[in-house]
């Protein structure tokens, strides 16, 4: 399954994201969360609002393997200053 954000947060405030910027996939995953477009940084955060797992642009997957199962929250920084959020849960092996 293909999420395209429906809005990003600029620092002007919500901003309709554009349809080729960031495309996440899939958003239910046991290994691995893939991010297609141009980005800076990706950060999963879990529902406590505690970061546990970064990644910078050269890097194309989110590993969430050995992650407690549930719900999180990636935040895509895009190269236009754009924040992109998106809902992704994390299956059990």
């Amino acid at each position: 399954m293909l999420w395209t954000a429906l809005a990003c947060l600029q620092k002007t405030g919500l901003a309709a994201a554009t349809q080729n910027e960031i495309k996440v996939s899939p958003t239910v995953a046991r290994k691995e969360v893939f991010i297609e477009g141009n980005f800076t940084s990706a950060h999963l955060f879990n529902l406590e609002g505690v970061e546990v797992v970064s990644i910078e642009d050269n890097q194309r997957a989110v590993p969430v393997e050995g992650l407690t199962p549930g719900m999180y929250i990636l935040q895509v920084h895009t190269v236009s200053k754009e924040i992109c959020k998106f809902k992704i849960i994390v299956l059990g092996n």
